[in-house]
């Protein structure tokens, strides 16, 4: 789940990555200072074991370098690896430089707002696979942000509705 904010109240927010129904990422907007992070969260999943190999933070907020990075990573990435990506803060402002190569992972989201959210998980090569979260405006991600379950099985993935319904 992501979590947009803006203002000069603290409202808490928080988001979060569960694997194998366990959180094993979460950043908490309002909470302790250590928890809080901004920009694009990515992880690197073992499609056969379920764990995150790598994390990233790029600050995508503050730095247009940390989106450069983060192009380069996604680029480099080879065929049949599973990445999940979610928005912590905000995300956008200086997100361009890696919006192409999201793009060519199947993960359209130039139409995303400052302080909009989105989540995704592709598997390069495989844009038929990719699933993708985006709630648009800060209004919008403030109530509903970007979120989804997606159950992965060896190199199969599935996304599920709330009432559990197979999506893909």
């Amino acid at each position: 789940m992501t979590y947009s904010s803006f203002g000069e109240t603290c409202t808490p927010k928080s988001g979060h990555l569960k694997l194998n129904k366990v959180v094993i990422w979460e950043s908490v907007l309002c909470g302790e200072p250590e928890k809080h992070i901004r920009g694009l969260v990515t992880f690197l999943i073992n499609p056969f074991t379920c764990f995150a190999e790598v994390l990233r933070v790029s600050d995508t907020h503050a730095s247009e370098e940390d989106a450069k990075q983060l192009a380069t990573f996604l680029d480099t990435m080879t065929d049949g690896q599973i990445v999940i990506g979610l928005t912590a803060d905000e995300a956008m402002s200086n997100l361009s430089p890696a919006l192409p190569a999201l793009s060519q992972l199947g993960v359209d989201v130039a139409d995303v707002e400052n302080r909009g959210s989105f989540a995704f998980i592709v598997q390069k090569g495989y844009l038929e696979k990719t699933v993708i979260s985006k709630v648009l405006s800060e209004e919008q991600s403030n109530t509903h942000p970007a979120h989804f379950s997606v159950a992965i099985t060896g190199n199969n993935l599935h996304r599920h509705d709330s009432s559990g319904g197979n999506f893909f």
